[in-house]
């Protein structure tokens, strides 16, 4: 009877140590697949971020894994090897791509990821970081010298201005505020910045002749540009993003879940509004001259979406030249001709309408923001390794 417990009992002990083993080759093998492939899709993604993270990674498993007497693998020395071999390839080489001077692109200052705007009369640029140490930047066009001052919020997202009266606007990732410095605000007790409480997130500003209009995952909300008084906007109900052009705005929510996008049109400003137009798709970003040309464009992490819609016609589905779009602008001169800036893929620019699209490097780089000088012919991109300018033919 003991001999057949004690049987019974080693088989049960084989059954457990064989299925850790299973468990464990699984782990060892997920692991050394994470680090073949990792660094490969990030290059060959053009991620350069990507690839310079991944690559340390995989030197890390490779270091880790195949130890002696932890698991019986004949090639495992070599394997570690291979590992740590690719991975400090794949960083260094990321790593080279990150800091090297971009071809045809100048490197401005060492802002990290700021968030750009035009003013478009004078080409001065504006611009705010995106960190926990934010700082408003500020680029005068006769030197191309950046001022800095110090900004109260962080991490932020938005930023709108007035260039007739100098007020600017800044909004923040998940907080429901809006940041307010106007030299010439009776409120502000001298004070460079006043915090305007919004009905929710704020997730874009547009600056119409008399107000701003701002979308918050909340209502959509109109903002006084005199009292800075905010009031809700009834004939919308929610909305993802706004820009406008002079006196034309458009309004647009997300069709992310529905798959079906719903816009909004003003003619007078923002003052009253027009009946719900759709497309397909989603829009997070949106662009339009005075003319009537209208962009909405979604990034994703492989394939974007983007409509543009031609003066008295209809959105039509584009294909967008990368899939993580991160800025959108448009020749308020001429709608046919955008610009789009993405992580990983660059800048890039269209002026037939999005029908096709043009190159203008920083491939690799995560783009976050761009600004286009049409009248000077200069872009200006946003990455995490500062602010690059680069001249353009018109």
């Amino acid at each position: 009877m003991t001999g057949v417990n004690d049987g019974a009992g080693a088989r049960f002990f084989r059954g457990v140590l064989w299925f850790h083993r299973g468990v464990f080759f699984f782990k060892v093998a997920t692991w050394t697949l994470f680090a073949l492939v990792g660094p490969a899709v990030a290059l060959w993604m053009s991620n350069f971020v990507g690839g310079a993270v991944m690559g340390g990674i995989s030197v890390l498993i490779g270091a880790a894994l195949f130890r002696d007497g932890v698991w019986s693998f004949q090639g495992r020395k070599s394997l570690r090897i291979f590992l740590c071999l690719q991975g400090l390839a794949a960083g260094a080489y990321s790593a080279y791509r990150l800091v090297a001077p971009p071809p045809g692109w100048q490197h401005e200052n060492e802002a990290s990821r700021p968030t750009l705007v035009l003013e478009a009369s004078t080409g001065t640029v504006h611009g705010v970081e995106f960190g926990g140490g934010s700082e408003a930047l500020t680029r005068d066009p006769a030197g191309g010298v950046w001022t800095r001052r110090a900004f109260p919020g962080r991490f932020a997202l938005t930023i709108a201005l007035d260039a007739a009266s100098g007020a600017t606007l800044i909004g923040e990732d998940r907080r429901p505020t809006l940041w307010l410095a106007h030299p010439r605000d009776p409120a502000s007790t001298g004070e460079p910045w006043r915090a305007l409480a919004m009905p929710g997130e704020v997730l874009s500003i547009a600056r119409t002749k008399t107000s701003f209009l701002v979308a918050t995952r909340g209502p959509f909300t109109r903002l006084d540009a005199t009292s800075w008084q905010a009031t809700r906007v009834p004939e919308i109900d929610a909305a993802t993003t706004v820009c406008a052009a002079g006196n034309r705005v458009l309004v647009v929510r997300s069709g992310l879940r529905e798959r079906a996008g719903l816009a909004w049109e003003s003619f007078d400003g923002g003052t009253t509004f027009h009946d719900e137009l759709s497309f397909r798709g989603a829009g997070r970003l949106c662009a339009l001259d005075g003319a009537g040309w209208a962009w909405v464009a979604e990034g994703g992490l492989f394939s974007g979406e983007l409509a543009v819609r031609a003066p008295g016609g209809d959105f039509v589905a584009k294909d967008p030249p990368l899939p993580r779009m991160e800025s959108l602008v448009v020749n308020v001169a001429d709608g046919r001709e955008a610009w789009v800036g993405g992580w990983g893929g660059g800048v890039f620019r269209s002026r037939d309408g999005g029908a096709s699209w043009q190159s203008f490097g920083l491939g690799g780089f995560e783009v976050e923001s761009i600004a286009v000088d049409f009248a000077r012919h200069v872009v200006f991109a946003s990455t995490g390794s500062g602010v690059y300018s680069r001249s353009f033919r018109p």
